[in-house]
């Protein structure tokens, strides 16, 4: 809700998850293949970053001192 209410209707403002709750919509014809496509296009970029740098994110966690 944020975000529509600072972007103002400006559609070519969107990110990807502000788009997917557009296409998702509020009527009862949903287009699960597309939203679920839209789902996964938004989500590798983040979940590749980790699998690269997960060695980094571990390494930062053993460095803090926290035992557990």
């Amino acid at each position: 809700m944020d975000a529509l209410i600072i972007l103002g209707g400006n559609t070519d403002l969107y990110n990807l998850p502000l788009d997917l709750t557009v296409l998702r919509g509020s009527g009862q014809d949903i287009q699960y293949d597309l939203v679920l496509a839209g789902s996964v296009i938004t989500t590798l970029p983040m979940a590749l970053i980790f699998l690269f740098f997960q060695r980094y994110f571990v390494e930062g966690i053993s460095y803090s001192g926290l035992k557990g």
